[in-house]
């Protein structure tokens, strides 16, 4: 039987149109009180709306009692018996958390983890433990960053595949339903830490309005509500006067008539640049109010620069938005190569033949485009793979072993070709990197017969390849 909690929420779902019966739902959970209420609320619900629920758990490995609280909510969804899903990453040295703040890069880590842990189980929709706290406290944040009606909007019911059941149910209202069903919890302690902006609002600022003002908070809340309801309805007046405007589109590029943005109500045009990069990018994350006034004051012949590879031009026939879309990042590769034989390595753009036979009574070009290997190499696997981060290499006639990296660094090889630089290995033994450096030991003695391996580009011819690699700051080694 469901108590006054879960009745209230049951109804807030049923009138914003989130979580239909029979829905899948994977609930995210990070032991604390809102999210302990939300897993508890959710599962009480689950066996009269036909739900199918599991839980995900993401260590982001900030904090020392992190892997704690993992265990906690493990314990937790075991005592339910609900199927469970965790990680735990080193938030910090992520490559996307680069130059943004802990707290940023942990929910960006976070989002990535729930998206992909709802593939998995198949959830139709991801639940979140925002309260009515917390949406009064984003509203208060964005009204003194100066936000318009979008900002005061703040967080949706349901956004994506996310949604937030617990949206109008306040954080006192939680508490006292944990303390009615006897459930523990667990407290982040950075949450009482006020030096954090959003934590001096909860600490301080909003216990101060509440005391003065009784159901601030609420207000806030209902702000919210009718900030969401006008800017769905701007929206989409934005929508029908821009289609007017657009005079051709595809995939990565929008031309509008030279009449925008004037032909727009002054109220509709930041909205309008906004669509327009959204329609590119996929969302306006990182497009700042500064971005939207320099489209919007963009003169004949000037270019404009927008996060995320977008570009605003305008020419006299017309206002181009285009998106240069980043060349895909290389995965991890790797192929065994052939010996006798040719090996066609696409991601490296190379090809590497490979013959057992006599090793010339002078060595040359050692490091270059071709080398002589012990003929011990013959009888064991040699594979050609990307660099991988930690690579090291103790080059012939230096002491010690030396990075990869700081070998790439030293021949001046850019930053975007070093994943495509062929690296020839025995099992975890570097070998030969092509024009950089042949491992002690390594290389055939003279005259004797010797693995013969040689890496060119197909079709460029070799004394071509040399001079490309000395323009990288390569000098031929003569032996």
């Amino acid at each position: 039987m469901r108590n006054d909690f879960e009745e209230r929420v049951w109804a807030w779902c049923r009138r914003e149109g989130i979580l239909p019966p029979g829905v899948s739902i994977l609930v995210a959970a990070s032991g604390g009180a809102d999210s302990t209420a939300l897993l508890r609320c959710l599962h009480a619900l689950a066996g009269g709306e036909r739900w199918r629920l599991a839980v995900a758990h993401l260590d982001h490995a900030l904090r020392p009692e992190s892997a704690d609280d993992a265990a906690f909510v493990r314990r937790q969804v075991a005592s339910l018996g609900l199927p469970f899903f965790d990680a735990r990453v080193e938030v910090r040295s992520l490559p996307s958390c680069a130059g943004r703040s802990p707290e940023e890069g942990a929910r960006l880590a976070r989002r990535s983890f729930l998206r992909r842990a709802a593939r998995t189980f198949g959830a139709d929709a991801v639940a979140l433990g925002h309260t009515l706290d917390d949406q009064a406290e984003t509203v208060l944040l964005n009204l003194t960053r100066g936000a318009g009606t979008l900002g005061l909007a703040a967080m949706p019911p349901a956004a994506d595949i996310f949604v937030r059941p617990l949206l109008a149910r306040s954080r006192a209202e939680i508490l006292t339903y944990l303390d009615e069903l006897g459930a523990p919890w667990r407290e982040d302690p950075t949450n009482r830490d006020p030096t954090f902006l959003r934590n001096w609002f909860r600490l301080e600022v909003l216990p101060a309005l509440e005391a003065r003002m009784p159901g601030v908070r609420a207000s806030f809340a209902s702000l919210a509500a009718g900030a969401r309801a006008e800017a769905a309805a701007l929206e989409r007046r934005t929508a029908v006067l821009m289609s007017r405007l657009v005079i051709d589109s595809g995939r990565d590029e929008v031309r509008l008539a030279a009449s925008f943005p004037a032909a727009l109500p002054d109220a509709l045009r930041g909205r309008a640049v906004r669509q327009l990069y959204r329609g590119l990018v996929g969302s306006t994350r990182g497009l700042e109010r500064r971005h939207v006034e320099d489209v919007l004051s963009l003169r004949e012949g000037r270019t404009v620069c927008l996060p995320a590879g977008v570009t605003a031009r305008r020419e006299a026939d017309g206002v181009y938005f285009k998106l240069t879309r980043p060349e895909p990042a290389l995965r991890d590769w790797s192929a065994e190569v052939a010996v006798p034989g040719r090996t066609l390595v696409a991601p490296a753009g190379v090809e590497i033949t490979a013959t057992v036979a006599r090793a010339p009574d002078v060595l040359r070009g050692r490091g270059l485009a071709e080398v002589w290997l012990d003929e011990r190499f013959a009888a064991t696997r040699l594979e050609v793979r990307a660099w991988r981060k930690g690579d090291r290499v103790r080059p012939a006639g230096l002491d010690g072993r030396k990075k990869l990296q700081d070998i790439f660094v030293d021949a001046k090889v850019p930053a975007g070709e070093r994943r495509r630089w062929p690296v020839i290995c025995e099992g975890l033994n570097i070998l030969w990197v092509p024009a950089l450096a042949l491992a002690e030991g390594a290389a055939a003695s003279p005259g004797a017969r010797s693995v013969h391996l040689r890496c060119l580009r197909p079709g460029v011819p070799e004394d071509a390849a040399r001079r490309e690699r000395t323009d990288h700051g390569l000098q031929r080694e003569r032996g």
